[in-house]
């Protein structure tokens, strides 16, 4: 009967013991993964971040970008080694705080991206911010009455190591509802504001493929993070609770990063002295039309990085307005200051800041029927994006 005993014990230990160090795996993997990004994607953080001045989405990106590394990195340290109960105490507080904070800065930077796609509309930011609110809320709310039931495993030696909690409530596993449902909304938003373009067959636009791309792919792989955590919280042995916490604070912080990155890459505009010589020789003394994507009849002028693609009865007209706008000489051709004209209207100013607008019209002259717009690359840039 004893021996029977010990054998169970010795076989729920080794059971316990595999499921713990697939744990401690996983958690290693997760930080491997976010340092690799880290490393070939460095040029362009230097490049598109660190070179550019400081803003709000600059200090949201480091911020993202480094306290997810850091938390993970002590995560791996706690896993490696065999820590005081005291400390394991803490830290289970600290990872679920580490988790959420992750989901925050993520989520700030998917808002931004949204604001900037709704062309900064603050109804849309207001409404964004109050649910992302709610759901941490939510999250914090649950994780905190969650964490005062779980306890810690007491380990049969040093050499076991990590922290493993154990008395995982049942409902915790909705711990994940709410960020789920959060996601939805952000992925239908983006669709909402980039299906009108698609059934218009504007699909070689690189703002709107940047925008399809990254947002089905960000909610795909958040989606499948959140709801594997989920059905581990459900259905996993208590030894493998912790298998999928790494990877629910890596990916929010290489998703949004790299997010951010593109966006970035995609809302360069040329300096305004590059311009400078284009506005006043070429396209001061003629209205620049496009047709496909091409100017009509002149060498090709790239105002900006976008390129409009439509249907053959449908014209680009390019508009580029600056500010401060100062009287210049009429040339043949060229719409007079105050005309309402659809061709093209373009002051010669001083501001250092361009406007460049681009709207598909059809051959008779009217506006295509395009809906919803889309912002193009400068617009991000007036919000340093």
């Amino acid at each position: 009967m004893a021996n029977s005993t010990l054998e169970a014990d010795a076989l729920a230990l080794g059971k316990q013991w595999k499921d713990t160090s697939a744990s401690i795996y996983c958690e290693i993997a997760s930080l491997t993964f976010v340092l690799f990004d880290h490393a070939i994607t460095i040029d362009q953080e230097v490049e598109r971040i660190w070179k550019s001045p400081w803003s709000l989405p600059k200090v949201l990106f480091l911020f993202n970008r480094y306290t997810g590394p850091i938390s993970l990195l002590v995560n791996t340290t706690i896993f490696t080694n065999s820590p005081p109960y005291s400390v394991c105490q803490k830290w289970i507080h600290f990872e679920g705080a580490a988790g959420i904070i992750a989901k925050a800065a993520a989520e700030m930077i998917m808002i931004f991206r949204l604001y900037a796609l709704y062309r900064g509309n603050k109804i849309i930011l207001v409404l964004l911010t109050l649910g992302s609110i709610c759901n941490l809320t939510t999250m914090s709310v649950l994780m905190q009455l969650g964490l005062e039931r779980i306890n810690i495993y007491e380990r049969p030696g040093s050499w076991y190591k990590g922290c493993h909690p154990v008395g995982l409530p049942n409902w915790f596993w909705g711990y994940y509802i709410s960020p789920l449902i959060f996601e939805t909304i952000l992925l239908l938003l983006t669709l909402y504001k980039t299906v009108g373009h698609i059934r218009s067959k504007v699909t070689k636009t690189p703002v709107i493929q940047l925008f399809v791309r990254d947002g089905v792919a960000y909610f795909a792989i958040m989606f499948c993070t959140l709801l594997s955590n989920a059905l581990i919280w459900l259905l996993a042995p208590p030894g493998l609770l912790e298998a999928g916490i790494g990877f629910a604070i890596a990916v929010p912080t290489v998703m949004a990063s790299r997010i951010l990155l593109n966006l970035r890459g995609l809302s360069g505009t040329p300096d305004p002295s590059e311009l400078s010589g284009v506005t006043r020789e070429d396209i001061h003394h003629q209205a620049v039309q496009y047709q496909h994507g091409a100017p009509i009849g002149r060498p090709r002028i790239q105002p900006t990085l976008t390129q409009w693609t439509v249907s053959e009865d449908e014209t680009i007209i390019a508009q580029m307005r600056e500010e401060r706008i100062e009287k210049h000489t009429s040339h043949e051709g060229v719409s007079q200051p105050g005309d309402n004209s659809p061709r093209s209207s373009i002051g010669k100013g001083k501001g250092r800041e361009m406007d460049i607008e681009m709207s598909p019209v059809s051959s008779s002259g009217s506006k295509s029927p395009i809906a919803p717009a889309l912002p193009h690359d400068t617009y991000f840039g007036r919000y340093d994006f």
